[in-house]
């Protein structure tokens, strides 16, 4: 739920900035049931439209490997063309249109749409793989990418140029991917999922998640995909020597809080 928690925070501070204005949410489950557990008045007809989540997960963790990846990516983008004819129209009635990776404009929306919309995104470049197939996937997704993400009143780019940094569009040629960045799109960096100003102090947290002051608290956050599965891993198969450390420096009994998401189970 990364990018729904995000958006939360982005219309937080909208209405902190103007306390008239109404925000309506479109989006799929399991988002939906997030947001209306936060009060955001979702819109009914949007309620018909598909996750792509499983399958944009899928592609940019495994890449397009073989007839099977290619299969996944057709699923991709049948469901974006179905949910583009589902809230097709909505559009139109708002002042200001905040779309955070809502893949429907980039593949099915016409550019007249697409110039109306504040485009979010953290993910502007498909990496290559090693197998022909994966190549000539993200060669073709890459080259949307570049032609579709200028069409956009604006775009926000919510990550770090380092995570790009010396790519190029097109294996070896094209522009430097970060450089088109740097001129194309507003680099926000990361959003927090949270109004600053607005955190517990740490006594209060504590108390309210029933944690004694004495204890050592680490926070791991691994993110909701299953991409940060790796990550979780490695800090798992690293939690008995670093007990054993807080317990020899502080003489204190280390406690765990893992921040994950269902497919990382």
């Amino acid at each position: 739920m990364g990018h729904v928690a995000r958006d939360l925070a982005i219309a937080r501070i909208l209405k902190l900035l103007d306390g008239d204005v109404r925000v309506d949410w479109c989006s799929a489950e399991p988002a939906i049931s997030y947001l209306e557990l936060h009060g955001c008045n979702v819109l009914e007809k949007c309620r018909a439209m598909h996750s792509i989540s499983g399958i944009v997960e899928e592609l940019f963790n495994k890449g397009l490997r073989g007839v099977g990846g290619l299969k996944r990516l057709g699923e991709k983008l049948g469901i974006l063309r179905r949910n583009w004819g589902i809230v097709e129209g909505i559009i139109d009635r708002y002042d200001l249109v905040v779309a955070d990776e809502f893949w429907e404009l980039v593949y099915a929306a016409p550019p007249a749409i697409r110039r109306r919309v504040v485009f979010l995104t953290d993910i502007v470049y498909m990496p290559y793989s090693f197998s022909a197939l994966g190549t000539i996937g993200s060669l073709a997704i890459n080259a949307y990418f570049h032609k579709a993400l200028q069409g956009f009143r604006r775009l926000d780019y919510l990550n770090s140029l380092a995570e790009v940094r010396g790519r190029r569009w097109f294996i070896f040629l094209g522009r430097r991917v970060d450089r088109w960045i740097a001129e194309n799109a507003f680099i926000a960096g990361y959003a927090p999922s949270y109004v600053p100003g607005k955190l517990l102090p740490k006594r209060d947290a504590r108390r309210m998640l029933g944690i004694d002051m004495d204890e050592f608290v680490v926070v791991t956050v691994g993110g909701t995909s299953a991409g940060s599965r790796r990550l979780l891993d490695c800090i798992y198969s690293a939690l008995p020597t670093i007990g054993e450390e807080v317990r020899r420096r502080t003489g204190r009994e280390l406690l765990v809080i893992v921040v994950r998401g269902p497919r990382t189970e």
